[in-house]
């Protein structure tokens, strides 16, 4: 339950900040719009139209994200930042649920 209320928490605010910015003229990223990888430093595409990231080939809800219309692509949608992050977040909780399982507490 604190998980999704976290998630929820960080999502709201994300937006919350971006629009307040952006309505007194501070120029920030949409969390909503469509990652654009000729507008990116950390992605890129490599050869075969696989999306890369500095650790590599990346992946969304463990599967291969590509490249499309120089957006980043994954189960069908071009990602933006929420998604991105909400992945993260996911794959984060899930690897401390099984430390905290395997008996290493932190």
């Amino acid at each position: 339950m604190n998980y999704v209320l976290f998630r929820l928490s960080f999502i709201t605010l994300m937006l919350g900040l971006s629009y307040t910015v952006s309505a007194v003229g501070i120029p920030v990223i949409d969390p909503g719009a469509p990652i654009k990888i000729s507008e990116s430093k950390f992605y890129s595409c490599d050869a075969d139209g696989n999306a890369l990231n500095e650790q590599g080939v990346m992946r969304y809800k463990n599967k291969i994200v590509s490249c499309h219309n120089d957006n980043l692509w994954a189960d069908g949608k071009a990602l933006n930042y929420i998604d991105l992050t909400t992945d993260f977040l996911d794959n984060a909780s899930k690897s401390q649920q099984e430390r905290n399982s395997g008996g290493i507490m932190k």
